[in-house]
């Protein structure tokens, strides 16, 4: 792995989380960032899972298995409520209660889920997008590469559905070419899906970044700061466009630019460490 792709998991995937999970996952539910890395369970739980299919129930049956008695009542009585009511309003609020719920717990596949269940009900691109979304913050959570493998594609299932909905919602093609990307799929694919949004409108800032991310992991350079530049220029407090470019002008050999680049980064970030190591970052170019 080169050094720029390790940069790149180390701080722009922390930097541009919120370009992946940028939506809310549900109304008002603050999503957490744990050392929970695989839905309380350890990979061998999840063997007799097949490759195209997840087993709710066995899921699901696991998930409370790490609760106290309290939650699991509480949580047995929300699911006795929303499977009751049958107006359709009504229900989908009462799920999006234990959307919230596992949510607390810490399990993002199980608030996936549930969310999947209000999509299907309300049936509009928006809530297929957060559906995705969560399906995309598990898969990014889980160790177990069978399980993960699934969830990505019910992650590229959910931002499809939000497609064929919409097909004017961008939004949801880039978060579709994301994920197909993301999931080691058809890069090419992904890309292709960015390309096309682009040919449409030049201008959007989030195609053209994720074209210009793209570009860098592959060492195109060249290529990579002609479309981050554009995203600068429409969006110059694009701190995600602005790492990018740094690392792209690094890439072509630009110390004086790139280090330049990162300063006005650096600017636009609140996080202390994400900040001490840019400053390693631009040490290391000398």
């Amino acid at each position: 792995m080169t050094r720029y792709q390790l940069v790149l998991i180390a701080i722009a995937v922390i930097l541009v989380v919120t370009l992946y999970f940028g939506a809310e996952i549900s109304p008002n539910i603050k999503k957490k960032t744990t050392a929970n890395t695989d839905q309380h369970q350890s990979p061998d739980t999840h063997s007799n899972i097949s490759t195209s299919n997840i087993d709710w129930t066995y899921i699901s049956e696991n998930a409370k298995s790490h609760l106290i008695s309290s939650d699991i009542q509480l949580l047995n009585n929300m699911q006795s409520a929303a499977d009751g009511e049958s107006n359709l309003e009504k229900k989908s609020l009462l799920i999006d209660n234990i959307v919230r719920f596992w949510i607390s717990k810490d399990n993002d596949l199980m608030a996936a889920k549930n969310l999947e269940d209000i999509a299907i009900i309300d049936h509009n691109d928006t809530m297929w997008i957060q559906t995705g979304l969560a399906y995309q913050q598990a898969a990014d959570q889980n160790t177990n590469p069978k399980l993960a493998q699934i969830i990505w594609q019910k992650t590229k299932e959910a931002f499809t559905k939000a497609t064929q909905i919409n097909d004017s919602n961008i939004d949801a093609k880039i978060y579709l070419a994301n994920a197909i990307i993301a999931s080691g799929e058809s890069p090419m694919k992904g890309v292709g899906i960015l390309l096309d949004v682009v040919r449409r409108d030049s201008t959007h800032v989030k195609a053209q970044l994720e074209l210009g991310r793209f570009a860098i992991i592959s060492q195109q350079f060249d290529k990579a700061i002609m479309r981050l530049e554009k995203v600068i220029q429409y969006d110059p407090q694009n701190a995600d466009a602005l790492f990018l470019l740094a690392e792209a002008y690094k890439g072509i050999g630009d110390k004086t630019k790139a280090k330049a680049t990162f300063e006005k980064c650096k600017l636009l970030i609140h996080n202390d460490s994400l900040k001490t190591a840019i400053d390693q970052y631009i040490l290391d170019i000398n």
